[in-house]
């Protein structure tokens, strides 16, 4: 039994909404609940990834864009993302 198919959206609106402005923390919570309520939804997983990678987070930034690319095999913005979070991880290795 799937969940009801605009749980969510009203998180990942705001969640983003913060992203711009910055609060990333408190968009991190919303992100992650809107994935907890619809975990069919594929947007919710590759805004959770850019919010964690705008935290730095990107050991978890790939593995949430990573996800989102399971359910969506080969989604273009997707597999940019997953290039910039590689790129982000090798730079930081390299420090």
């Amino acid at each position: 039994m799937q969940p009801w198919p605009t749980l969510g959206y009203d998180r990942d609106r705001i969640a983003m909404h913060l992203v711009s402005i910055e609060a990333f923390e408190v968009a991190e919570s919303e992100l992650r609940r809107a994935v907890w309520l619809n975990p069919y939804e594929t947007r919710f997983k590759f805004h959770l990834a850019w919010c964690l990678f705008r935290e730095k987070k990107y050991p978890e930034a790939k593995k949430w864009i990573l996800c989102a690319l399971e359910q969506r095999p080969g989604d273009k913005e997707s597999m940019n993302v997953l290039r910039v979070i590689e790129d982000a991880l090798e730079a930081e290795r390299r420090l």
